[in-house]
């Protein structure tokens, strides 16, 4: 059974067992045959994004691209922060338009977020990347009806919390280990086999990237 790898900067290929994709920056050379998602990242929102966003315009256009990402809000970084709302919001409003998920980068900003969330009531699936908050702050992202993407660092609370959900998947991110001992880890975290940790994450996966079911390397779930 196939190991989805719903965020990756690795340049591997997919092949019979990994089905990965990979993050780009607006501009950056989308390669046929892969899964990829794109976005401006709030670090590197320029004074004036607009080209920026018709980059992200031009790849949603792309069979490739199966997600918008990753963007959000990020209060740590030096980029200012109103800059960076109102790129995230542009950029929702273009997952609206293309009916994209979108996977986000959140950091120290979930208040915000929930609030966003609240006044847009987006009809497409927002994704936390790289999900390391508390069991509790899991629940309330929960209740608010986002989805959890779990790297390497992870609460293990959170992580049986969001599978019990029906709403976690694995990642990579920009870690070196292979997407397939992650699996067998989380499996452990879980207390569920490896096949069924599959199972849930291709089917979800399936669910909220509708783009990866019109490939080749998807069939296995089919």
């Amino acid at each position: 059974m196939v190991f989805l790898d719903i965020h990756t900067h690795s340049a591997a290929r997919n092949d019979s067992e990994i089905i990965r994709v990979r993050n780009l920056r607006p501009n950056e050379t989308i390669s046929p045959n892969t899964f990829c998602s794109v976005g401006i990242h709030p670090w590197s929102v320029p004074e004036n994004y607009s080209g920026e966003l018709l980059a992200v315009r031009e790849g949603l256009n792309r069979d490739e691209v199966v997600a918008l990402g990753e963007c959000g809000l990020d209060k740590v970084c030096s980029t200012p922060y109103e800059k960076q709302r109102k790129a995230f919001l542009d950029q929702i409003d273009l997952s609206e338009e293309f009916g994209m998920p979108v996977l986000l980068h959140i950091v120290r900003a979930w208040d915000d977020l929930l609030a966003i969330k609240k006044q847009v009531k987006p009809s497409q699936p927002w994704i936390v990347h790289g999900f390391r908050g508390s069991e509790e702050q899991a629940r309330q992202l929960i209740r608010a009806g986002l989805f959890l993407s779990f790297g390497c660092r992870f609460s293990p609370e959170a992580l049986r919390l969001s599978y019990e959900s029906g709403i976690a998947l694995l990642e990579t991110d920009e870690n070196i280990k292979d997407i397939r001992e992650w699996y067998y880890e989380a499996a452990e975290c879980i207390g569920c086999s490896l096949q069924e940790l599959q199972r849930h994450t291709l089917a979800l996966g399936a669910g909220l990237f509708p783009r990866l079911r019109l490939h080749k390397h998807f069939s296995a779930i089919r």
